[in-house]
């Protein structure tokens, strides 16, 4: 019981800002403010020297990540607006696609093409939803299989902001983190196809 505790109190105590930053956006504070605020209070209570914080925001802060940043989003937003998820979706039920391959296919290219959860999640769930159920009932083998299938979309996109702010800190190839997050990836995703299977 005192592990238990004591496991508890250090995801607290290293998840604090984060869960702070989410109260208060939940409250209505604008997410321009309540990010600062707790990255001041983080600092705060991890004692950051200022030539600490100089390096982070010096990073944060640079054109070059900006820029990269400003573009993703941009990117992102077109990709939304643009109508592709309605116009691949006619193309695979055109070519009489099978249910299986459409449910991994659309999520997956839409979660790469955006590098986010919540926007292919919000393209791809609705066009999906006629494959998803059966009758009255929503399949939660389908749902699984979509879900899984947009996430290892975005977590190879390029335009994944973790993966890209990360490989640009790190000063690492791309091309050899994906070297590692392929394998993986790929049985996961055989797993999800497997269950989807069994289950339907």
């Amino acid at each position: 019981e005192k592990a238990t505790r004591s496991i508890a109190a250090d995801l607290l105590r290293a998840a604090w800002p984060v869960l702070l930053l989410v109260l208060l956006v939940s409250l209505g504070v604008d997410a321009v403010i309540a990010f600062p605020v707790a990255l001041g209070l983080c600092a705060l209570q991890q004692r950051a020297r200022w030539p600490e914080m100089k390096q982070a925001l010096k990073f944060g802060l640079a054109p070059k990540i900006l820029l990269l940043l400003y573009a993703v989003m941009l990117y992102k937003a077109t990709i939304e607006i643009s109508g592709a998820a309605y116009t691949l979706l006619a193309v695979m039920e055109t070519i009489r696609m099978p249910t299986l391959a459409i449910l991994v296919v659309l999520p997956l290219l839409i979660g790469f093409a955006t590098g986010l959860s919540l926007p292919f999640v919000g393209i791809s769930f609705p066009l999906l939803l006629p494959f998803m159920t059966s009758g009255s009932e929503v399949s939660s083998y389908a749902i699984l299989l979509a879900y899984a299938s947009g996430a290892v979309g975005y977590l190879l996109s390029p335009l994944h902001l973790c993966l890209i702010l990360t490989t640009e800190y790190f000063k690492a190839p791309l091309g050899m983190v994906y070297r590692y997050l392929l394998p993986p990836l790929v049985a996961l995703g055989a797993i999800i196809v497997a269950v989807y299977c069994i289950g339907v």
